[in-house]
């Protein structure tokens, strides 16, 4: 094996407790890698020059050298830039991860590991490297091969269709035969079947706008071995003046092509991880958020209660963090969608209070809301987008402020027709932020206290995300602070001021939350979140039938007459969105049923998956009971039957 493919195949373990080691490699055994350990980091060197690594576990906190010294001299070896280093520790502060992740560090994990994960992760990056790896060794041979031998070339006679091949296209080909004149239609049946219309698109370009010929396509050369090759040419004219040969270059792209087909697949698998983690986390999360809300409901003493509140608390915390690590997803792939519609922008407000009031609740500290009368009730905005972006200045104020006040200002500060402009505000009396700071917290994982004695939590996300999307949304945010006396960040937005007053008295009635008595299906197979929903919604009176999947809601709903259908998504035996089709395709009254999404897939593109389906609604968990009641009251009271 070359010192190339061993790289490829080798894994170097980094601990100074020799049980963790051994654990390590158990969960790495069957995947087939050439598996390495030292026990400190001046070792790790040794071992790393010997070996040159696909990969490197790395401790952090270990004798002679740590894991950050060793991770920086790695990087300066020769060829350390190629090699993934996956920090370890068991220390959880968000100053070890930006420290791991500045000195060159791919990827962090924390202890104790959940073994499974460890090593889906490993052999995740693992696949990544490899991929990494085949792409610079092909750039690394494409510059040498570039600097030592002719490109193969290629001429095509556009009269008589012959195609004639230089001595190294032949042997770039890998073709068996001396001839390397080639009529129209051998050629032609060489190509792949499904890249000969982009060829002759191509082509018929070039002819007519002089566009140069510039093309990957798929062949099959006289041995049967099938190439992925890049085609580059440009028309000469014959002696007539009349196009008579296009002259250009061929070259095998092969393992530049696998690679990047590689990456795209370790990208889907990335999101299919994602995608999972997001529905698996949501689900119990809305479970928990659920049924201490129902507590929070009922008669509990003191104590009780206080305990109760801990629970939501945590509930909330790790919802955001969910929310947030799929938000910034959204915004790295460029799939965030911004919707404006009609908006109650006071009882939008009203909620956000209500929010920072419950994060302050445990302090000596005000939440206010102050709106310029002269700003409509109904306004048209992205609401969600807008809620998070107040919800993250609010985290941030509530978290940083420990007495005084948290204040939510709404302003108008420039009326027009049809688009005004409306200044939000977020003002504390916290530490404040020091001038040399004030940039740097709009960066993704920067927090102005990350030291190791750091006292608050959080990713360092809040505020970058905000910002992103404040400029998606058309608007720029400033922040300013005085250190000790307090921050005030704020935004403008240009939002549209619906004029019309049956639309602002429908909004108005939708914002009651009155629910009459109806008669609602769920459709849920997670237990605790039946309970939690049939609960919540049996408090308002309303008649509350269960089915645990797809199948059962299409017999029930022929069964009765339901004023609404709340449908999960991902179930057994029929799932969400096949369950709506049928009920679409039962015809009338069926196709006018309100059917709404109450769903853990968050993702993007989730929500228009539900509305595709033929869902009038969507709702992802966990999902609170004033949400819930407001979209029903908006669909009830939407239903002709119902009036």
């Amino acid at each position: 094996m070359s010192t190339r493919d061993t790289a490829l195949a080798a894994i170097l373990i980094v601990d100074d407790d020799d049980m963790q080691r051994t654990l390590m490699a158990n969960a790495l055994d069957d995947l087939g890698l050439e598996i390495h350990e030292a026990a400190d980091g001046r070792e790790a060197l040794e071992v790393y020059r010997q070996v040159r690594p696909l990969v490197v576990i790395m401790d952090i906190s270990m004798p002679v050298m740590d894991g950050f010294a060793a991770c920086e001299a790695m990087r300066k070896l020769p060829g350390g830039d190629l090699t993934a280093i996956i920090m370890v520790t068991g220390m959880e502060e968000v100053s070890d991860v930006q420290k791991a992740f500045d000195l060159g560090a791919m990827e962090f994990i924390t202890k104790p590991l959940d073994w499974p994960m460890f090593r889906m992760r490993v052999q995740y990056i693992q696949r990544i490297q490899q991929a990494f790896h085949e792409i610079h060794r092909s750039r690394e041979e494409l510059i040498l091969a570039q600097r030592t031998v002719k490109m193969g070339s290629l001429r095509f006679n556009t009269r008589t269709g012959a195609v004639h091949l230089s001595r190294e296209a032949s042997h770039v080909l890998g073709l068996q035969t001396r001839e390397r004149t080639f009529s129209l239609q051998q050629a032609w049946q060489a190509i792949h079947p499904d890249d000969r219309r982009a060829l002759l698109r191509a082509y018929a370009r070039h002819l007519r706008r002089g566009q140069p010929l510039d093309l990957d396509i798929r062949i099959r050369n006289d041995g049967g071995k099938k190439l992925f090759v890049h085609l580059q040419g440009t028309r000469s004219p014959s002696s007539g003046g009349e196009p008579g040969f296009i002259s250009g270059t061929i070259q095998d792209v092969t393992e530049r092509k696998l690679a990047e087909i590689e990456i795209l697949e370790a990208a889907r698998m990335k999101d299919q991880f994602l995608t999972n983690m997001s529905h698996e986390l949501r689900t119990p999360i809305n479970g928990i958020m659920g049924m201490a809300e129902l507590l929070a409901r009922s008669d509990l003493d003191p104590e009780q209660r206080l305990m109760n509140d801990k629970i939501s608390e945590a509930a909330e915390h790790l919802s955001g963090l969910v929310n947030g690590v799929l938000d910034l997803k959204s915004l790295e792939t460029g799939k965030v969608a911004i919707k404006p519609v009609p908006v109650a922008l006071r009882s939008l407000m009203a909620e956000i209070q209500e929010y920072a009031l419950a994060l302050a609740r445990n302090k000596p500290l005000t939440c206010t809301l102050d709106i310029a009368g002269d700003i409509p009730d109904l306004v048209k905005v992205d609401a969600h987008h807008l809620g998070r972006i107040l919800k993250n200045l609010v985290s941030n104020a509530c978290k940083f402020t420990d007495r005084g006040s948290v204040a939510l200002e709404v302003d108008l500060e420039k009326r027009g027709d049809p688009t005004s402009h409306v200044r939000f505000r977020v003002r504390d009396t916290g530490c404040g932020i020091p001038p040399r700071l004030q940039e740097e917290v709009f960066n993704y994982f920067k927090q102005v206290n990350g030291d190791l004695t750091r006292t608050h939590e959080g990713l360092g996300i809040g505020l970058s995300m905000s910002r992103d999307l404040v400029m998606r949304m058309g608007g720029v945010i400033e922040l300013q602070s005085v250190e000790g006396k307090g921050t005030e960040i704020s935004f403008s937005l240009p939002l549209e001021f619906p004029a019309d007053p049956e639309a602002r008295r429908s909004e108005a009635r939708a914002d009651t939350g009155e629910i009459a008595t109806y008669r609602v299906l769920l459709v849920e197979d997670n237990p605790l979140n039946q309970l939690f929903a049939r609960k919540l919604l049996e408090k308002k009176k309303l008649v509350v039938d269960v089915a645990e999947n797809g199948e059962q809601a299409v017999a029930l709903v022929q069964a009765a007459r339901y004023d609404a259908v709340l449908m999960d998504c991902q179930m057994p035996v029929l799932d969400g969105y096949d369950a709506t089709r049928r009920i679409r395709n039962l015809g009338s009254p069926y196709t006018d049923l309100p059917i709404i999404a109450l769903t853990a897939h968050a993702m993007p593109g989730d929500r228009e998956k539900c509305l595709a389906a033929g869902m009038d609604d969507y709702l992802a968990k966990p999902v609170k009971g004033e949400a819930l009641f407001n979209t029903l009251s908006q669909w009830f009271r939407a239903t002709a039957s119902l009036l």
